[in-house]
C-alpha cells in the first residue's frame, strides 16, 4: 500500500512534498504432524517518508555582521555600541563560529524567517511465529516468538550542523509457553511461562563537536555527541533540536538516553465450574528489571537572554551567558 499526502499547511509555495507510505506483509500457516501439530508465521514491515516541513527563527543577514536595528550596551564600558554595531573583532572566539553555524534567512522578517524541508523517515518490521501441539485428548501447548525493531530518523528544525539531526532505535522480544491440562469436563488448569524484552536508544546522528569549537568545561563524556544546546533570546536554539514532526514518532530532545526492560512472568490458573458458580485460582508472579543511562541535563544548555546588552543576539556574540546546566549521566536499576 502506498500512499501520497497533500500539500503541508505550513508548506510555502513552490512543489509539493511526497509522502510516501508502504506497508507489505505475509502469513503462513500448515500442519506439521496432521490434526496434532501445527505452525503459523506472520510478518509486516512499514516505510514511511514525510517531508517535515519547519520554520525557525535565525539571525538576520545584518545581524551576521553584528549590526543590530536597537541600541546594544558594550558589556565592557556600560556605553552603547556605534551604529548598533558589534565589530567583528569583538566577536567571542568560541561564540563567533558556534553564531556562523545559522543559516541566513530565507523569509521576510526577524522571527520565524527560515524555511528548511527536512525529511522524516520511520521504518519498522515485526514477525511472530507460534506452535500449537495436541500432546493428547487433554492436553493442549502453544509457544510464541514475536520480534520487532523500529529506526525513526527525526527531522532537526535546521540543517545540520546547526541542529544536529536525531534519531530513536527500538527493539522488542517476547517468548511465550503455555500449556492447558483438561482434568475433568468442570476442571481445567492452564501454565504459563512469559518473557519480554524491550530496549530504546535516542541519540545524535554525528559526531562529538564540542572540542571542534572549543567548548570546555562541559561534560566530557565521549557518548555526548553533536553540540550543547546554545539558546539565545529571540532565535532557535543551536544544538540537538527536534522539529515538528508530521509523523509521530518515538524520540525526544535528551539525547543520549537508552533504556531497556525485561519481565519474567510464571501463571498458573485452575478454573472449576461447580453446580451454578464458576471459581478460579491461581498464581502470578513476575520479575521485573528495569535499565535506564540517562540524565536530565547531560547535555548542557547555554541561555543568552539580553541581559549583559540588551539583546539576547548580541550576548551570544560576545559570549556572555547568562546561566547554564550540566549533569552526570547516571545508571539506574529497577
Amino acid at each position: 500500500l502506498s500512499l501520497h499526502d497533500a500539500l503541508p499547511i505550513f508548506q510555502p509555495a513552490g512543489g509539493k512534498p511526497i509522502y510516501q507510505q508502504n506497508q507489505f506483509g505475509a502469513t503462513l500457516g500448515l500442519p506439521i504432524i496432521k490434526n496434532k501439530f501445527f505452525f503459523f508465521g506472520s510478518w509486516q514491515s512499514s516505510r514511511e517518508n514525510s517531508a517535515a516541513p519547519q520554520i525557525a527563527s535565525v539571525p538576520t543577514a545584518a545581524e551576521h555582521q553584528g549590526i543590530f536595528p536597537a541600541k546594544i550596551t558594550d558589556p565592557s564600558t556600560g556605553a552603547a555600541f556605534a551604529n548598533n554595531t558589534i565589530p567583528i573583532s569583538r566577536f567571542d572566539p568560541v561564540a563567533g563560529p558556534l553564531f556562523a553555524l545559522y543559516p541566513l534567512p530565507d523569509l521576510p522578517g526577524a522571527v520565524n524567517n527560515y524555511f528548511s524541508n527536512p525529511k522524516e523517515s520511520l521504518s519498522a518490521d515485526q514477525y511472530n511465529l507460534k506452535f500449537d501441539y495436541h500432546l493428547g485428548s487433554k492436553d493442549y501447548m502453544f509457544v510464541r516468538w514475536s520480534q520487532g525493531w523500529n529506526f525513526n530518523l527525526l527531522p532537526p528544525l535546521m540543517p545540520p550542523p546547526a541542529n544536529q539531526q536525531g534519531f530513536a532505535l527500538t527493539r522488542q522480544r517476547s517468548l511465550v509457553v503455555s500449556e492447558t491440562h483438561t482434568l475433568s469436563a468442570t476442571k481445567v488448569n492452564e501454565f504459563r511461562l512469559g518473557f519480554s524484552y524491550s530496549y530504546e536508544d535516542q541519540d545524535v546522528d554525528g559526531p562529538r563537536l564540542f572540542d571542534q569549537y572549543g567548548i570546555k568545561g562541559a561534560l566530557d563524556a565521549p557518548n555526548i555527541r553533536g553540540l550543547p544546546i546554545l539558546s539565545p533570546t529571540g532565535l532557535s536554539p543551536l544544538g540537538p533540536s527536534e522539529g515538528v514532526l508530521p509523523i509521530s514518532a518515538t524520540g525526544a530532545n535528551n539525547f543520549p538516553a537508552k533504556k531497556s526492560g525485561k519481565i519474567w512472568q510464571l501463571l498458573d490458573n485452575f478454573s472449576w465450574l461447580n453446580y451454578r458458580h464458576s471459581l478460579k485460582f491461581g498464581v502470578d508472579m513476575q520479575r521485573v528489571t528495569m535499565f535506564a543511562y540517562a540524565t536530565n541535563a547531560a547535555r548542557p544548555n547555554f541561555v543568552f537572554n539580553g541581559t549583559y546588552t540588551g539583546s539576547g543576539i548580541a550576548d551570544f556574540l560576545l559570549g556572555e551567558v547568562y546561566s547554564t546546566s550540566t549533569s552526570q549521566q547516571q545508571l539506574d536499576t529497577i
